[in-house]
């Protein structure tokens, strides 16, 4: 699967339309049976780095199945706000 790519992608185009918020659900983990925390942490993190940037989008809504998810992306969400922020001009030596 290529859920950081599509993510990605999608929060790409709902920037280049001037969106202000846009949802999400919980990408290949029905029938494609991905595991719901692997896909937390990936779409988060994708989420996280595109918020860091310019964008128009303001809200980020995830749809989710049932109360176990959200308890999977809010443990999720708040393990990657506790990492620190890379650097943008990245990791050159001095």
């Amino acid at each position: 699967m290529q859920i950081p790519c599509a993510t990605a992608h999608t929060l790409k185009i709902a920037n280049e339309r001037g969106l202000k918020s846009i949802a999400f659900p919980a990408v290949g983990t029905g029938i494609a049976g991905f595991p719901l925390k692997d896909c937390a942490e990936i779409m988060l993190r994708e989420v996280a780095q595109h918020l860091r940037g310019e964008t128009s989008l303001e809200t980020v809504h995830f749809v989710l199945f049932d109360e176990v998810a959200e308890g999977i992306f809010k443990r999720a969400w708040q393990k990657i706000q506790a990492e620190p922020v890379p650097d943008a001009a990245g990791a050159h030596g001095a």
